[in-house]
């Protein structure tokens, strides 16, 4: 990480030059973050990305929980053999044509459902989720259908409520995954207006242009690898800035999810 920083804000010249571990700046300019910052489709990038983040994450916890939920009713018809094949796509999938087809079937290509959708829900937070909600004592809810509350006033009312450790856990989890969505972006979208900061980032790197430059004597000359660096600082400052401050509910909620009784 420090090597990535260093290298970000070091002279182009000195840099390229430079061969080994950089433990300082080598001189220092901003200049590679000038030039990521310039491309308009950065900054469109990442407001798609904080779309995705936000809405993607508020789809996988809700249809998440929701779906454990059910799951963890002992009464539930055939309880048994939808969880076998929930476990099942944990190790075996369809691949990626078959996934493609059925995303161009559904009319779900091109679209941001595409991202979101089709990957709403993971089997293993999902068993996570069930896991924990099969802690929660019966009589709780019991009591609550008692007094005439159905399913969905049990869950919305008293079962969300006391999940709040898992959710942030899982949470988390979905949203680093929305956060670094990149191949599925890169399969299904097609409209540079939807792409998110991974894809416009990978986009950036390949186009010619600024990047290719190689002589170190003109004034906008960036090397590449300082224009590398500089990406990557920008895509992680979100992530640094959140993750500390979540770290103490990624491991509660995975510890409460992994013990019964």
């Amino acid at each position: 990480m420090l090597y990535v920083l260093f290298a970000s804000v070091s002279e182009p010249a000195q840099l390229l030059q430079f061969e080994g571990i950089l433990y300082k700046p080598m001189g220092f300019t901003l200049k590679g973050y000038e030039m990521v910052l310039s491309n308009p489709q950065i900054l469109k990038g990442y407001e798609n990305t904080l779309f995705y983040v936000f809405f993607g994450t508020t789809v996988n916890l809700l249809m998440t929980s929701v779906a454990a939920y059910t799951m963890s009713r002992k009464n539930l018809l055939f309880g048994k053999p939808i969880m076998i094949l929930i476990v099942f796509t944990m190790y075996f999938s369809g691949g990626m044509i078959p996934t493609y087809m059925v995303i161009y079937g559904l009319g779900l290509k091109d679209s941001i459902w595409s991202v979101i959708l089709p990957w709403a829900i993971l089997s293993f937070y999902l068993l996570l989720f069930k896991t924990f909600y099969e802690d929660i004592p019966d009589e709780i809810m019991e009591s609550a259908s008692i007094d005439g509350a159905n399913d969905i006033v049990i869950f919305f009312r008293i079962v969300i409520p006391m999940s709040t450790t898992i959710m942030a856990s899982v949470g988390l989890f979905y949203a680093i995954d929305n956060w670094n969505n990149f191949t599925n972006a890169l399969l299904y979208l097609y409209d540079p207006d939807k792409f998110p900061l991974a894809l416009v980032l990978r986009n950036y790197l390949v186009a010619e242009g600024e990047t290719s430059q190689s002589n170190a004597t003109q004034e906008n000359f960036v090397v590449r690898e300082a224009i590398q660096s500089a990406m990557i600082i920008i895509s992680l400052i979100p992530i640094m800035m959140v993750y500390p401050f979540l770290q103490k509910y990624f491991t509660k909620g995975v510890m409460l999810g992994a013990v019964k009784g």
